[in-house]
């Protein structure tokens, strides 16, 4: 269980992590000023509760589009 803001991880094994992430101010689509890549990696985002819009940026070198998805809770 993880209540407070933001991001915590609960598990590093090796290559991988299990992590929960909390609503903040921060995090509204306004705030967003740069996007993150991870191309080492695979991803699952798994809303638990609430609302939540996961942005995806597309493109190799550099970001050519965003899509914007509403997620679902419980919803892979």
């Amino acid at each position: 269980e993880h209540n407070d803001p933001d991001y915590k991880s609960l598990i590093d094994f090796q290559s991988w992590r299990v992590a929960l992430m909390n609503y903040t101010p921060e995090l509204l689509p306004e705030k967003i000023n740069r996007m993150q890549k991870h191309t080492e990696t695979d991803e699952v985002f798994v809303l638990l509760a609430g609302k939540c819009i996961l942005f995806l940026g597309e493109g190799d070198e550099c970001v050519t589009a965003i899509h914007a998805v509403d997620m679902e809770p419980l919803t892979l």
